[in-house]
């Protein structure tokens, strides 16, 4: 009877953990000390200091206020019991970074698993050095299932000539998936050569949906392979993932002094990635609204449909497929259907609605509803060698008194009829004020 007792009691007591183990949650507070007990009453002072003990399952809620540090995650959640990262009320936390320090990331998540970062501002991390990089938030090594949620990152960047940053990046040297980034919002970031969403080299199954890019001054969403991230070359690429119902606008590059006033800036941007669905999105008024391709020669984006998004009043070019020039790489398989160009090419370059490009293979455009700009173009193919493109049921909304532009192999056309003859194009055109 006494052992029975005994190992009873042991249950009754295993059951009945202390509260903080109860609850797993931590709390932060600029007025806290990273001495306390982390209790909503007895909050820690950093998110440093709660990243490092936080274990699966904890919810670490941080309270209002400006928090001038960087942080390095520790460990990792699981499936069931993930590790959160929250601010206490939406839009009262802000991480800003300290004035010196070498860390090149406000939130680094390095090999690990089951991370979730949600309502947290970041913002005013800025440089004058070439060589440093500020990341708002980066992911790399071995990780997965990471969720970052309602994030707004902004004012923060590089000042150098020459210089990079990111806003959130995600950099498979290692094997990375499972990789959502919904509802962030990134605006005003000062990127140099780089790109303010980014996911390069090995890097699968990703979500990126309901994000919102607005007045960065380059890149906005990019999917990369081919940049020797990873050290194999059959995984170097972002792939198997989704780009849904974002809003991408005026990114561009013509006040980025990398750039020396070129407009180059894609709102979403597929640099040698595979098997990726861009679907349902706005990109507006950036240098170019979409692009699939490869700057690299030999490598192609491959297996990408770009469905039912709207691509209105970009600078240059409202969609963009195929290599830049005969030197680089270019695309695979691509679906572009369903989708709106209007009013793009607004700078005037003869790039048109859609801009086909060098090196193209098994590219289908089809069921898309084209709208010139005034005494613009629609379709603009420069290059003299024959390309395997499929062109079928697009609707051409040409303005009252202009006549039908477009350019094929090189050939400038006048002639909505010679351009059928030329393409197979089965579409028509529509009359419009």
């Amino acid at each position: 009877m006494i052992v029975i007792c005994i190992v009873l009691a042991g249950v009754i007591w295993g059951t009945i953990p202390n509260q903080a183990e109860a609850k797993k949650e931590l709390f932060v507070s600029p007025s806290g000390s990273d001495n306390s007990k982390g209790t909503k009453n007895k909050p820690l002072k950093t998110i440093s200091k709660a990243a490092k003990i936080a274990k699966k399952g904890t919810v670490v809620t941080i309270k209002k206020g400006t928090y001038p540090e960087h942080i390095v995650l520790k460990n990792s959640g699981t499936k069931k019991e993930p590790i959160i990262f929250q601010a206490e009320k939406p839009n009262t936390v802000k991480i800003t970074g300290k004035k010196k320090g070498n860390q090149e990331q406000l939130i680094l998540i390095n090999n690990k698993q089951y991370i979730q970062i949600k309502n947290i501002e970041l913002t005013n991390f800025w440089t004058k050095k070439e060589d440093f990089t500020p990341i708002a938030i980066m992911v790399t090594g071995k990780s997965s299932h990471i969720r970052i949620e309602k994030t707004y990152i902004h004012d923060l960047g590089t000042k150098h000539k020459n210089g990079n940053a990111h806003g959130i990046a995600v950099y498979g040297n290692k094997p990375i998936k499972d990789i959502t980034l919904v509802k962030n919002k990134l605006a005003h970031l000062k990127l140099g050569y780089s790109e303010a969403m980014v996911l390069n080299g090995d890097v699968s199954t990703f979500k990126i949906t309901d994000n919102t890019l607005t007045k960065n001054d380059n890149i906005g969403i990019d999917i990369i392979g081919g940049e020797g991230v990873s050290a194999s070359k059959k995984t170097d690429k972002a792939r198997n993932g989704s780009i849904l119902r974002n809003n991408v606008s005026y990114q561009s590059s013509k006040h980025n002094p990398a750039y020396k006033g070129e407009q180059a800036a894609g709102g979403i941007y597929i640099d040698g990635g595979e098997n990726v669905l861009i679907k349902g999105n706005t990109s507006n008024n950036n240098d170019i609204g979409i692009e699939v391709a490869s700057e690299h020669k030999n490598k192609v984006a491959k297996d990408i449909r770009v469905l039912n998004n709207t691509v209105r009043q970009n600078n240059y070019t409202g969609i963009a497929v195929g290599g830049y020039d005969s030197s680089v790489g270019g695309i695979k398989n691509v679906v572009i259907s369903g989708n709106i160009l209007a009013d793009n090419d607004k700078i005037g370059q003869e790039a048109g609605q859609l801009l086909i490009q060098s090196h193209i293979t098994q590219l289908k455009v089809t069921n898309n509803k084209l709208y010139n700009k005034k005494a613009g173009f629609f379709i603009s193919q420069g290059e003299k060698q024959k390309i395997k493109a499929v062109l079928s049921g697009n609707k051409y909304y040409l303005r009252t008194g202009d006549k039908f532009l477009s350019t094929w192999q090189g050939k400038r056309i006048t002639s909505f009829s010679k351009f059928k003859k030329l393409t197979a194009e089965t579409g028509k055109i529509i009359k419009r004020k």
